[in-house]
């Protein structure tokens, strides 16, 4: 399942996402939600993901994780304590 998820996140961030749009992600385990959104933001184009906010749901000890994957796409980071 986790597979899939992975699968489907990484095929949206390769495909970017258009400006005023938003990725929200959260789940059960906070740390496989943060390796997931870090897996596939790996491979974003800089600047790619600039005017879409990525919301992370989770625990604060994965968030700097996250923002520092998605830093360099250009999104605009939000937390969210689960």
């Amino acid at each position: 399942m986790i597979q899939k998820v992975q699968d489907q996140l990484s095929t949206v961030v390769a495909a970017t996402v258009l400006p005023g749009n938003m990725v929200a992600a959260g789940g059960p385990n906070s740390a496989t939600t943060a390796h997931v959104l870090e897996t596939a933001f790996q491979n974003a184009s800089p600047g790619s993901f600039k005017g879409v906010v990525i919301l992370f749901i989770g625990d604060e000890s994965d968030a700097a994780a996250v923002r520092q994957a998605v830093y360099l796409s250009g999104a605009t980071f939000k937390f969210a304590q689960m």
